[in-house]
């Protein structure tokens, strides 16, 4: 487990600050080239698909990362329950004083995909990186740790704690309400895969959610740039 994450530290450029800094230096004169979509995935791609592969090479199957077939009479209600989290969620920073939520905010670092909708590329040329971080972030978080942070530990809520916070730290770049936040949202997508024992609730949400911030800022930006 040490080593996936120090691979993933070589691999994902907000966890090198020396290299993601050059990189969202080099996104001032940036032109998107051909294969500007697949160059953005690529990364995600490169981290999930070894994990994918060694749990398949173990276990011979997925299924213990919520990879078996839907049941939608079960997953839909659940994933029902978690778009009600995390709206209500987002509803509660309304009760945090404006002055400190600009100040947590301050503290967020501006990643390259940012910067790319200020420099005015297609929303749609990033979905493809949205969906792979998406897909990247459950594979880890959910279907791998919690997986086998079970078989180590031999406990059913304490996984689902571990994996969150690890989450909420995976997001440090986005400052202490990212953070804040991201334990939260980890929380409610650990317990719907915990309660389904699927995947495919928590990455349908998690997409979409994603997808809707950065397609409003993507609005926001086209409208008042």
């Amino acid at each position: 487990m040490v080593t996936l994450f120090a691979y993933l530290a070589t691999v994902i450029p907000e966890f090198r600050p020396h290299v993601a800094q050059a990189s969202r230096a080099s996104m001032a004169g940036y032109t998107p080239g051909p294969f500007f979509t697949l160059d953005l995935a690529l990364p995600y791609l490169k981290t999930t698909i070894p994990i994918l592969f060694i749990v398949w090479a173990a276990d011979h199957s997925l299924n213990g990362m919520g990879f078996s077939r839907p049941r939608w009479k079960v997953d839909l209600p659940v994933a029902g329950a978690l778009v009600l989290f995390v709206v209500l969620d987002a509803m509660s920073y309304r009760m945090i004083p404006r002055d400190l939520l600009r100040h947590w905010d301050g503290g967020r670092v501006r990643t390259s995909m940012d910067l790319l909708l200020y420099r005015g590329v297609s929303f749609w040329m990033l979905v493809p990186m949205i969906a792979t971080g998406v897909f990247l972030e459950e594979v880890l978080f959910r279907g791998y740790l919690i997986s086998r942070l079970r078989e180590l530990l031999g406990n059913y809520w304490a996984p689902i704690l571990i994996s969150s916070v690890m989450f909420g730290f995976w997001h440090w770049y986005q400052g202490p309400l990212g953070m804040v936040y991201a334990l939260g949202f980890g929380l409610a997508t650990a317990t719907c895969f915990a309660v389904t024992g699927k995947i495919w609730p928590a990455l349908i949400v998690h997409f979409a959610y994603d997808a809707f911030l950065f397609y409003s800022s993507y609005v926001y930006l086209h409208r008042n740039g």
